[in-house]
């Protein structure tokens, strides 16, 4: 999806939030003791959790992640959600799945140096994209979505109950539960709009 000159010129970088440990049937509100720098194209910059962004701003997939707590001796798994699918108005029981990686390496977290941008020289990553990045596209006149990236530690070698090409429906809980994943151990939430007159 091509970004505007405008959408290209902008940084935007998101702090994940540290989790309280506690069951999470329904995530809820994942504003926090801030834990975890999370930006689209610059390291920069900083939003606080639920901040309200741009659409046109958010369209490409995150080259910066760090999560200052991370175990370099552990893997994680990183979800990102859409509990507002497909209409905040009147929002479905389950998630829209944006994104899933698995066996994110504890020692990449740390470092922050997540993906490559272009400028940077490559970045060579271990974690496993098993749902690739799709970005926000909420239809439009359907009310603000809000967008929220939550981190486990995995245990399992791999992950069971991925979804095939529908990420709609997608059971957050159960998903979990599937995976021994426990609690998140961070959390990030921002809320995005379409209000234009049709999708992006």
């Amino acid at each position: 999806m091509m970004m505007s000159s405008l959408a290209a010129a902008c940084t935007v970088s998101l702090i994940l939030m540290a989790l309280p440990k506690a069951t999470i049937s329904n995530p809820g509100a994942p504003c926090n003791i801030g834990k975890l720098s999370f930006a689209i194209e610059s390291e920069d910059v900083s939003e606080d959790c639920g901040v309200e962004l741009v659409l046109e701003s958010v369209q490409s997939m995150p080259v910066y992640l760090r999560y200052d707590d991370a175990d370099p001796s552990k893997k994680y798994t990183l979800l990102m959600v859409d509990p507002d699918a497909a209409s905040s108005k009147a929002p479905e029981k389950t998630y829209f799945l944006h994104w899933l990686l698995e066996q994110v390496p504890g020692k990449e977290l740390q470092s922050g140096k997540f993906k490559n941008s272009e400028e940077d020289e490559p970045v060579e990553t271990t974690y496993v994209e098993k749902i690739s990045y799709m970005p926000p596209n909420p239809p439009a006149g359907s009310g603000p979505h809000r967008y929220q990236f939550y981190l486990y530690e995995q245990s399992v070698p791999t992950l069971n109950g991925i979804p095939g090409k529908t990420r709609g429906g997608f059971d957050m809980e159960d998903f979990v539960s599937i995976n021994s994943l426990g609690s998140p151990v961070a959390a990030f939430e921002f809320v995005a709009e379409n209000l234009s007159s049709g999708d992006l």
